[in-house]
């Protein structure tokens, strides 16, 4: 403000010289020119100089903001830094909490969907939270008993089932007993006996489906008994194809055999085998067109 006000002094002095010399030389009168020069010389000089001493201040004060904005920058970074810092941590935090509050309840579903794919339908799921976990653990809930009950309907189906069809078919596997006995006195053909003996070992094989499905609660609880021991697979092979052959004939399909002679002895439970043999068999001649022929080929591997 001095210097300004300085200059403002200089000026106004010059401007008063340059005035006053202007009217000499209008009058024409006679004045001290050489005074006036050096005093317009030392207003102008003390201009200058209190010019660059404007100038001089000028880019002190600059330089000086220039600084202070650059501690006022850094102060502004370090304090970013701390609040990045502080956000990053706390969102870290909040991720951990979220997946442990979500991970948890999660894995806890997914062992009980493996209880339920192994058939246990058993302890209810009770999680609180998050809300929408609470709300799929009540569905899922609702789905094991709703499985349980279907399950139990199941058991129950299959053992009336067996009960209703034991008692029937026991009385015509004694019919048939009887029947077999007095063939000889009736006269019967060749065909007849081997017909009448076929529809024995076929009701035979019902009591004994009967008695699967009576052994599939055994199975769901793990106490079936298997009977293994080592036998030959072509005797098997013979009896199927011996029980299938009336049906065959009927529909003109011929059954072909093509067994080694080089099957070793395997260690097996025959009735399930039995079992496996007649479904494929049977599945075979069921769907094979009408005179059309099925082949049951046996090798070692």
């Amino acid at each position: 403000q001095r210097l300004i006000s300085g200059i403002r002094h200089h000026k106004q002095r010059y401007q008063s010289l340059f005035n006053e010399e202007v009217r000499y030389l209008g009058s024409g009168q006679q004045y001290d020119e050489e005074h006036y020069k050096k005093e317009k010389e030392y207003s102008v000089n003390e201009i200058m100089e209190s010019l660059k001493k404007l100038e001089t201040y000028s880019q002190s004060n600059t330089y000086s903001k220039v600084r202070e904005l650059s501690r006022s920058n850094e102060r502004a970074g370090k304090v970013a830094i701390v609040i990045g810092a502080v956000a990053l941590i706390s969102v870290i935090i909040i991720s951990i909490l979220i997946t442990v509050n979500i991970t948890r309840p999660l894995s806890i579903i997914t062992k009980k969907t493996a209880d339920i794919a192994r058939g246990d339908f058993g302890h209810d799921l009770k999680l609180s939270s998050p809300p929408e976990i609470e709300v799929l653990a009540k569905s899922f809930n609702l789905m094991c008993n709703k499985l349980k009950e279907i399950d139990k309907m199941k058991s129950d189906f299959f053992s009336l089932m067996s009960h209703e069809l034991r008692t029937p078919l026991t009385t015509i596997k004694e019919g048939t007993n009887l029947f077999t006995e007095s063939l000889e006195e009736l006269g019967a053909t060749a065909k007849q006996k081997r017909l009448i003996t076929i529809i024995n070992e076929e009701c035979n094989r019902l009591i004994k489906l009967v008695n699967s499905l009576l052994d599939l609660s055994k199975m769901e609880a793990g106490m079936m008994v298997y009977n293994f021991h080592k036998a030959e697979l072509p005797p098997l092979i013979s009896r199927i194809t011996g029980e299938i052959e009336p049906l065959a004939e009927t529909r003109k399909i011929r059954i072909e055999t093509e067994i080694s002679r080089e099957l070793p002895f395997i260690t097996m439970d025959t009735e399930r085998i039995l079992q496996v043999l007649r479904n494929l068999v049977g599945n075979a001649v069921k769907f094979t067109p009408n005179q059309g022929y099925v082949r049951i080929s046996a090798q070692a591997v």
